[in-house]
């Protein structure tokens, strides 16, 4: 009797190891259930003139699955007001405020508190078509990319097609990225990322970068996606009249700093990834700061600091 006891008694534990094992195995590498289908982040500082605009197009989308996370980057102006205004009238909106920090940090920020199995960014001065989302998510959920690029314009009356052609869509992988990237914008705003491409990856933003920040988190993601697809359809409407947007507000100066750092942190990246293809392109584009350095910098001291950070690289 005691012998069948103990008998039984092993089976039945061997039995629970088993199934605890596999629910444990189940939850790391099974489906996951995750509780929106698309994050979106939304960087926001001193934006009041634009910001009921960009997240009405938001709060509008067909695809009710999403969740809109706004980063409040010590804004002077209303938009703090602007955004506690709109959580208030709809659940998905998620605020966060935080001190100035840059785009950057306020981007990071939001990779890190979404919970939608893609993640997507959208500048607060811009907007999108209302059917944007449900359009990529009918073609994502079942394509699977780690990255889904679609098109932008600048003309807000431009018609925009609701259906993607699925047919017309061009694919790409970690082999072919600079085709990818050629053929659509290096911004972040006109794609859609795995949020656990990016995670797994380690793929953020440059926080000490203040402009072309996007250039350098959209190639270090496209050298590593396995999967990468883009359709035409223009869903996103680039704003370029905002006098206070980064692209127009940042000094030469600091776009020269920043283009030092940028092209040092790619070169760096695609040699760690084995990737030598491009040496010549980063080459050409040193040599392009180096020729400003040399002909527009009239400061000494600084002159002799850009090029010796040129002479890092090297």
């Amino acid at each position: 009797m005691k012998k069948n006891f103990k008998k039984y008694f092993l089976i039945f534990f061997s039995f629970i190891i088993v199934v605890l094992s596999g629910l444990v195995l189940f939850k790391k590498y099974g489906p996951k259930n995750y509780p929106y289908k698309i994050s979106v982040v939304i960087p926001v500082y001193n934006v009041e003139k634009y910001l009921d605009k960009c997240l009405d197009s938001l709060e509008n989308q067909t695809l009710k699955e999403i969740e809109i996370i706004c980063v409040n980057d010590g804004s002077k102006d209303n938009s703090l007001d602007i955004l506690k205004k709109h959580a208030e009238k709809d659940s998905r909106v998620k605020v966060i405020d935080q001190k100035n920090a840059g785009v950057s940090a306020a981007r990071n920020k939001g990779i890190r508190s979404a919970k939608g199995e893609y993640v997507t960014f959208v500048d607060s001065d811009d907007f999108i078509k209302e059917y944007t989302y449900k359009s990529c998510a009918d073609i994502i959920f079942k394509e699977n990319p780690e990255i889904f690029i679609y098109g932008f314009r600048v003309d807000e009356k431009e018609e925009v097609p609701q259906n993607i052609d699925i047919a017309k869509c061009n694919y790409y992988n970690n082999s072919n990225f600079m085709a990818a990237y050629n053929n659509s914008h290096p911004a972040v705003w006109d794609k859609i990322f795995k949020r656990e491409f990016l995670l797994k990856n380690k793929i953020f933003f440059k926080e000490n970068v203040s402009y072309a920040e996007d250039y350098t988190f959209t190639l270090m993601a496209l050298a590593r996606a396995k999967k990468i697809m883009s359709c035409s359809n223009k869903f996103y409407y680039y704003r370029t009249d905002n006098e206070n947007s980064i692209v127009n507000t940042v000094k030469l100066q600091k776009k020269m700093e920043s283009s030092i750092k940028v092209n040092k942190y790619l070169l760096q990246d695609f040699h760690k990834l084995g990737i030598y293809d491009y040496d010549l392109m980063f080459l050409e584009e040193f040599g392009k700061i180096e020729r400003y350095i040399s002909e527009e910098v009239k400061d000494a001291e600084l002159k002799d600091k850009y090029a010796q950070e040129l002479l890092d690289v090297y």
